[in-house]
């Protein structure tokens, strides 16, 4: 299947802007990787792209971590696309959790712990006024691993 190289680039860009977004918990860059009508299947609830930056922010609070993507596979047809693609998240988590949703994601933790998480996004994107978007995402765990927690490095965490 052929298409332009520039669709596919600009694709895989939203894909990583999410991830940085995700770890700075900047609530407007993440949900500006969604279209605003998009949907998010996260944890068994759907929601809105303002819903899942607000949530993510509250989730994440006080727990530094790294989200990467890759074996990123897209197709393109026209201005919808399909992408699937692993990611990879490595999470320092104290052994308190201020939201409900952290517990859903982390469980029941007695020590300060590395969590590591593999899963899967499968999405589907829509080129509107000129611009490559995620129109639906379902985020899937596939394996999670909680380690005892490493000290990290001073300052290597920007947010």
């Amino acid at each position: 299947m052929a298409y332009p190289a520039e669709d596919h680039l600009q694709i895989l860009n939203v894909l990583g802007r999410y991830c940085f977004a995700l770890d700075e918990r900047h609530q407007e860059r993440l949900a500006a990787c969604f279209h605003p009508d998009a949907r998010i299947s996260f944890c068994g609830n759907v929601l809105s792209p303002a819903e899942f930056a607000g949530g993510t922010a509250e989730m994440l609070q006080g727990i530094a971590g790294v989200h990467m993507v890759g074996n990123t596979v897209v197709d393109i047809d026209g201005d919808r696309a399909t992408a699937t693609s692993y990611v990879y998240a490595v999470h320092k988590v104290p052994t308190t959790v201020g939201a409900d949703m952290a517990a859903v994601v982390f469980g029941t933790i007695k020590d300060p712990t590395d969590s590591i998480i593999l899963g899967r996004y499968d999405d589907k994107l829509e080129k509107r006024n000129g611009q490559w978007k995620i129109a639906s995402r379902t985020i899937t765990f596939l394996w999670q691993q909680h380690l005892p927690m490493m000290p990290p490095l001073a300052d290597w965490m920007r947010a």
